[in-house]
């Protein structure tokens, strides 16, 4: 299976065509822990229901490295030294047949670059995920009164996230599943589109959150692989609405 990570568009490794110049990989592991408590119930059988969460995501990539020249090599090792460097969070995008998928990750606990001979070296290194959802292609439903099938090809929840413009001064109302519903009470201004991000449920005008402009605000996610009907009332506003839905992994 082929396979190509990427970071900031900088560093570049694949897994095919072997022995190719650059980076090739020979290993990825990838790892995500689980976290939970265990209680005892003490005069009783079993234990409690606790939650279950994730932990941060790991990625370990090794390999080798072929220059075609020595000067070559060493250009490779200090673009390979420099990944990340300066601990700030980058984008890493991770190629496979299926999908291709990014996340932010920061440099992990390990990175090497070893010379086994004058132009060929073997690397390694590790990047930390703090969140450890992956990312696929954005899509976007206009949503109508009717209703409209949104859905997604990842295989972990996705957050919806609704632009809603127009200008009118009535209530208008955004409908989930499950019977959940987002009212907003705030005016439509021409030019100044409602933004509602149903991770936090706020609503934000030219990224300024909206305080008391909602008065429903319910919050929903797709599942991976799911179907879900949502729909939009303007409510006699001259107004449309578009839902975002980027395609999540685990």
């Amino acid at each position: 299976m082929s396979l190509i990570v990427e970071v900031n568009r900088q560093w570049r490794a694949v897994s095919e065509p072997a022995f190719s110049p650059g980076f090739n990989i020979e290993k990825f592991d990838e790892t995500v822990p689980v976290r939970s408590s265990s209680v005892e119930i003490v005069d009783g059988d079993g234990e409690y229901d606790v939650p279950v969460t994730r932990g941060a995501r790991k990625i370990r990539i090794a390999g080798y490295v072929v220059a075609d020249s020595p000067d070559r090599l060493d250009a490779y090792e200090l673009a390979h030294r420099a990944v990340l460097a300066d601990g700030a969070a980058g984008q890493v995008t991770i190629a496979r047949q299926f999908a291709t998928v990014r996340g932010s990750a920061k440099l992990g606990d390990y990175v090497s670059f070893d010379r086994t001979f004058k132009s060929r070296a073997d690397f390694d290194i590790t990047f930390k995920f703090d969140d450890p959802r992956l990312y696929g292609k954005l899509n976007r439903f206009p949503l109508g009164i009717l209703g409209v099938p949104v859905f997604h090809r990842g295989n972990y929840p996705a957050i919806p996230i609704i632009t809603v413009s127009g200008s009118g001064s009535n209530d208008y109302s955004i409908y989930g599943p499950d019977g959940k519903q987002y009212r907003v009470t705030q005016d439509l201004v021409a030019g100044h589109p409602h933004v509602i991000d149903l991770r936090t449920g706020q609503l934000s005008i030219d990224g300024v959150v909206i305080f008391g402009g909602v008065t429903i605000a319910d919050t929903w996610a797709i599942p991976g692989g799911r179907t879900v009907t949502c729909s939009f009332d303007p409510n006699g506003n001259s107004a449309t609405a578009t839902l975002a839905l980027r395609e999540t992994y685990f």
